[in-house]
């Protein structure tokens, strides 16, 4: 015999937006958070990234879905330094739908690799958000993930909160790709992209290992 109640209120038992934490009854998401993310459903941005002349590619080219702006910066930020690995994972799935559904992005062969962290910095946050996001996008989209496929061999200041022409140069040697990516097509996953440098960077290693292509996807953008 059945409770009556929604399937929802089981897997949400506080019955809160996931988003705002808001009172929602039986609802997921309370609707300023649906209105909101409707707006943002229309904001996805193509941008260049120019790369080290020695690549075989001039340029990678970055798709990021939604600016950095609330309710999902906020919950990108719980995911990031609370560990809420439900927030994390329901951006990843609503990124993987944008995604099949663009007309310019060819998953053919792909594989998804998530930006790496420095194993110390991995330690105090107690794991990789970039990783168990990538995982989820690669999941929902039936790609392989294959994070072992790039290495962070440095620990560096952090990116955020650093000037520009700091950022531009910081992570510069910080990354080394396996030979596994040779001849392979990448999907090179990181959570916000603001100078697109560390995208850079970690591209230039995929190719120095011979990539075949690699693009880059973000959650959001900084403007």
């Amino acid at each position: 015999m059945g409770t009556g109640l929604p399937f929802t209120r089981f897997l949400f038992p506080q019955a809160e937006c996931v988003l705002c934490l808001a009172y929602t009854g039986d609802e997921v998401l309370c609707r300023g958070c649906t209105q909101q993310l409707a707006s943002f459903a229309g904001e996805q941005v193509w941008s260049n990234q120019a790369l080290d002349k020695r690549c075989s590619r001039g340029n990678l080219a970055i798709l990021a879905f939604w600016p950095y702006a609330w309710p999902l910066s906020a919950v990108q930020q719980r995911c990031k330094f609370g560990g809420w690995r439900l927030g994390g994972r329901m951006l990843a799935h609503l990124a993987a739908q944008l995604c099949a559904a663009s007309p310019e992005l060819d998953l053919t062969d792909c594989v998804v690799v998530p930006a790496p962290m420095h194993w110390t910095r991995r330690v105090r946050r107690g794991g990789n958000h970039a990783s168990l996001q990538g995982d989820a996008l690669a999941r929902a989209l039936s790609l392989p993930c294959a994070p072992h496929w790039l290495k962070r061999t440095q620990a560096r200041p952090q990116q955020m909160g650093l000037p520009r022409r700091q950022r531009l140069k910081n992570l510069k040697g910080s990354f080394v790709a396996s030979n596994a990516v040779q001849g392979r097509r990448v999907l090179l996953f990181d959570d916000i992209v603001t100078t697109g440098s560390t995208m850079r960077y970690m591209a230039e290693a995929l190719y120095a290992q011979r990539a075949e292509q690699v693009i880059g996807i973000s959650l959001m953008r900084v403007d």
